[in-house]
């Protein structure tokens, strides 16, 4: 789990997403001004690592934190 947050960018989508709630990525790339590509490479990840939980919904997918997994971390 630790190794999804080796980049830069991942801490920055974690502080996004607990300042803001429940995202999609059109938001998430509206505020972190990456390449929408990059940032979905990373909310990918960051979901396979159990970080994230990605929720589809029509065409858009929202993400939100894992409180469970970041919990766990901690204990």
């Amino acid at each position: 789990m630790f190794k999804a947050l080796t980049d830069t960018t991942r801490p920055q989508i974690l502080k996004f997403l607990m300042m803001n709630g429940r995202c999609d990525i059109s938001t998430i790339v509206a505020n972190l001004h990456q390449d929408r590509s990059v940032i979905s490479r990373h909310l990918n990840m960051m979901a396979e690592a159990g970080l994230l939980v990605a929720e589809k919904e029509t065409r858009q997918r929202f993400y939100t934190i894992n409180c469970e997994t970041l919990f766990f971390a901690q204990v």
